[in-house]
Parts: C-alpha cells; sequence; structure tokens
C-alpha cells in the first residue's frame, strides 16, 4: 500500500533522500526517507523532518531537524506502530526583552532517547513529549558553592519536563550554586533534586519520597503510595552570607580554609506544596562559634536552629550548639566540651 501510494503521485524514478508529498504527510515537518531497506524479514527506513521556524524576534529562520532511525515499514502505514522522533540538533533561541538564551537540547541517544526533546509514540498514538532546554541568565553569576565567582563560565539553568497528557506531567530544575548581581557576597545553592513540579498521579520524578509520617488521606485521593502526590517540591535551598560574617574556624580565631564555608547559612529542606498544605523543615547554621562567645567564662556556640511543619502542623523546633565548662580543663585547655541540642 506504501509503494503503491507512492507510484500513484508520480514522482517519477525513487531516488533517496525521498520527501513525501503533503497527502501523506499531513504534518507540518517537511519529512524525508533517507535510507530505506527491505528484505524477506523486515523493511526500515531512515526518516528526517525539518521545520523552518518563521522570522520573529525570537528565532532567525532557524531550522529544525527531527530524525526517527530505524522505522519499520508496515504494509498498511507509514510508520511503525510504536517508535520515537528526536531533535538531531541543539537549536537556541534569545528573548529580546531580557536577553536570555534558551537552548532546546537534542538526546544524546536519538533512536533510544532519555534526555532531550523527543516525541515518541505508542499503538499509532502520541504516547509521551519531552523537552529539555539550558537556559542561560545574564544576571545570574555562577558561585564554586564556597563564594568565590567562576568568572569563565556562563550560569545555565537546566529545564526538564516529561508530558503524558495535559493532567499527567512532571517538570524538573537544576541549578548551580549562584550569586546575583545585585546581592554580591550572597551563594545561593540549590542542592540534592533541585526544584520539582510534579502534575502526574501516575507516577513522580526519579528518587522522589515523602516525608515520614506523611498523611496522603489529606490530598482527597484514593491512592495510597506516594506516586498519587500532586504539587511543588523543593530537596533542598540554602542561603549562604557573605564572608565578611562567617564565624571562626582555627584556634586562633582566624577565618576558614579555602575548602572550609563557615558562613552563616539559611536553608530550606524537604519543602513540600500540595492541596494537604506546606511541608517544611527551615535551618540556620554557623550562628556563634564556640571560641568566640563567651558569657560568664563559659564558652557557647550555636551550630543549628531548626523548625519543622508537617502537613500545616507544626511538628517540632529545637537548637544544636556546645559550651565548655571551665571547671573541666583539661590539658590547658579552656574546659570541657559538652554537646546540648
Amino acid at each position: 500500500m506504501l509503494i503503491d501510494n507512492m507510484a500513484n503521485t508520480e514522482l517519477g524514478p525513487l531516488t533517496l533522500p525521498l520527501k513525501l508529498p503533503k497527502h501523506i504527510n499531513k504534518t507540518p515537518l517537511d519529512i524525508q526517507i533517507m535510507k530505506a531497506e527491505f528484505s524477506a524479514n523486515t523493511s526500515w527506513m531512515n526518516v528526517m523532518g525539518f521545520f523552518v521556524m518563521p522570522e520573529s524576534d525570537y528565532t532567525s529562520s532557524d531550522v529544525l531537524v527531527f530524525g526517527a532511525p530505524r522505522q519499520c515499514i508496515r504494509p498498511n502505514a507509514l510508520f511503525a506502530e510504536a517508535g520515537c522522533l528526536s531533535l538531531l540538533s541543539d537549536v537556541t533561541v534569545k528573548d529580546p526583552d531580557s536577553q536570555y538564551n534558551y537552548t532546546f537540547k537534542a538526546p544524546k541517544k536519538p533512536s533510544n532517547a532519555e534526555d532531550g526533546c523527543y516525541l515518541q509514540w505508542d499503538a499509532d498514538t502520541i504516547s509521551s513529549l519531552a523537552v529539555e532546554m539550558d537556559m542561560n541568565i545574564p544576571d545570574m553569576i555562577k558561585d564554586d558553592g564556597n563564594g568565590n565567582i567562576v568568572s569563565d563560565a556562563p550560569y545555565i539553568v537546566n529545564v526538564r519536563t516529561r508530558m503524558y497528557s495535559w493532567n499527567d506531567w512532571t517538570a524538573t530544575v537544576a541549578l548551580d550554586p549562584f550569586q546575583v548581581k545585585d546581592a554580591p557576597g550572597y551563594t545561593f545553592v540549590a542542592t540534592g533534586k533541585g526544584i520539582t513540579f510534579d502534575h502526574s498521579a501516575k507516577s513522580n520524578v526519579a528518587g522522589f519520597k515523602l516525608p515520614k509520617d506523611y498523611d496522603l488521606k489529606k490530598l482527597n485521593s484514593t491512592g495510597s503510595t506516594a506516586e498519587v502526590w500532586k504539587g511543588f517540591y523543593l530537596d533542598e535551598f540554602t542561603m549562604k552570607f557573605p564572608t565578611v560574617v562567617e564565624v571562626a574556624d582555627d584556634k586562633k580565631g582566624g577565618k576558614g580554609g579555602k575548602n572550609k564555608d563557615k558562613r552563616i547559612s539559611l536553608s530550606v529542606r524537604g519543602f513540600y506544596l500540595d492541596k494537604s498544605g506546606i511541608t517544611f523543615n527551615i535551618s540556620a547554621k554557623n550562628i556563634v562559634d564556640l571560641r568566640t562567645c563567651k558569657v560568664g567564662g563559659w564558652s557557647l556556640s550555636l551550630d543549628e536552629i531548626y523548625f519543622d511543619v508537617l502537613q500545616n502542623n507544626f511538628k517540632k523546633a529545637g537548637f544544636n550548639g556546645q559550651f565548655s565548662v571551665p571547671l573541666l580543663k583539661q590539658n590547658n585547655t579552656e574546659g570541657k566540651k559538652r554537646g546540648v541540642r
């Protein structure tokens, strides 16, 4: 049937690449067959699709190139019942107002894509759409995590989304440590799994888990596993203050070494926002150092203050620190250290 359709279009001698006529290719892509092979057992073809983006303030007639390698040819249909159509080269667009660059990424393995931009279909129906892009944000400066600016590298934010339907999709944002031009010296670090938007009741992003004692019944869902959870999730986000307010680190009261970041920091961990309310742990670290704070001859430190909330309900709060007892001096030291919580 496929060969008959091609022959009836009066294409003349069949030479490759072969551009499919519009009555077969009813898509905005210019689809061409680059290579085909027929045998007694299998028939397949390499397909490429070209789409010229219209001229605009964001694009300059860029050409999007898609590929579907080794697609099976069925007797009664052009494409296989299942397959993958992948972006074959990165495409960058620029927002003229913000000057942000958006680079849409091509998968590393187009025939079996797990990253980048691609479309999958199964049973002759589109099953999922994946988009990955890198955003270059001029107002953000890359930081090595210890307060040192990485001047020779642009700051890139990676965004990934996987969509199965309008009601079934997830998106993640991965951030390297950064500084903001208007707030020099402050380091912002999004660690762990980054930022997640979960709008799927069937799956979660890799490694996702709910905190202990979390009550799924408050979501008004019939499910009993973490897959039914929907909402906004932040694994951990930390703001480190400038080095001018860091605590002492050595016995002489000097600053910390090159690899010892003793700056005062404020962190939010396990932040969940959903129908049941808000869940989070917020803490401040390196507040007061043992060698710089003395009250009545006693050395004190305040290492951490924390506060926990679970689904809009207070869970716990506390602090960690140390104190040195002058009467328990050992080996000419100031005193015996004791932990306190």
